[in-house]
């Protein structure tokens, strides 16, 4: 046995080595490695790796919990063992790290009939932006269909194109064949790691897909900084998608992490009717 073990069983969890890591960012995740020496029979290892499978935290007090997670053994000359072992946590008093995104602006395509100018004809000073007009006052050729009328008598149309030429003199019509437009979208991709405290939060999230935020606090807390997306409001971001992943053992945790994408309605927003309003704010 190596001179520095003499004397000493090595018993399950082991002897705590001098050398250890602590990595840390600055969103508030923190991850660190303790190494652990131990004498190599079979019994003894099977004692730790249920002990560090666990769950068990850092022996070290940095003023928040971490918690074991995952590890490796190296077996060594002398009938010795040396077990590293990562351990997680959250250094934030709110119990989950500032959410890590990213915001690509890009476009999507849309009906035509959604572009806010459709059926705008009222303002001369923005004639060229003016697309279909209406049915009694169609522009661009646009092509209007009388549907039949309903129940209460209300016409109903539905909207047929635009014909190709613009007027009666054979003018090109650079609107004809238009059935969609691209859609300036801003869709945001977060990463958000919750402590066990705070892990019901990664469900709110999960049941609050396919509406949008509830309030400004949330808004602040997975959308930031305004520097990287710009002011919005809540009712314009709509969650499309929470995936959460808990890391370390499902009944002892040390942290959920959540992968979200938020897509932000723009000018348009988003139907309330259809899109509504999370019943409860995530934080």
């Amino acid at each position: 046995m190596d001179p520095q073990y003499y004397g000493n069983e090595l018993a399950s969890p082991g002897v705590r080595q001098s050398k250890g890591t602590i990595t840390f960012d600055a969103y508030g995740l923190v991850q660190a490695q303790l190494s652990f020496a131990l004498d190599s029979d079979p019994l003894n290892i099977a004692d730790a790796l249920e002990w560090y499978s666990n769950g068990v935290e850092h022996p070290d007090d940095l003023g928040f919990t971490m918690k074991s997670y995952k590890g490796t053994i190296t077996s060594q000359v002398g009938n010795v063992s040396i077990i590293t072992v990562d351990y997680m946590g959250i250094n934030r008093a709110s119990g989950h790290t500032d959410a890590q995104i990213t915001g690509p602006a890009n476009t999507t395509a849309q009906p035509i009939e959604t572009h806010p100018n459709f059926t705008k004809v009222t303002d001369p000073s923005i004639s060229s932006n003016i697309l279909a007009g209406t049915p009694d006052a169609p522009l661009n050729n646009a092509i209007f269909t009388l549907a039949p009328p309903q129940p209460n008598g209300a016409q109903q149309f539905s909207f047929g194109g635009f014909g190709v030429a613009q007027s009666a003199a054979g003018s090109p019509n650079k609107k004809a064949g238009i059935r969609q437009f691209l859609r300036p979208m801003v869709c945001v991709r977060g990463q958000i790691f919750f402590d066990p405290a705070n892990g019901f939060r990664s469900a709110a999230m999960v049941q609050g897909v396919g509406r949008t935020l509830n309030g400004t606090g949330d808004l602040f807390t997975l959308i930031t900084p305004n520097d990287a997306i710009g002011a919005l409001s809540p009712q314009i971001c709509l969650l499309t998608n929470a995936t959460p992943e808990p890391i370390g053992k499902p009944d002892n945790y040390c942290a959920i992490k959540v992968t979200y994408d938020i897509m932000i309605g723009g000018e348009i927003g988003w139907d309330s009717d259809i899109y509504g309003k999370m019943n409860d704010p995530i934080f």
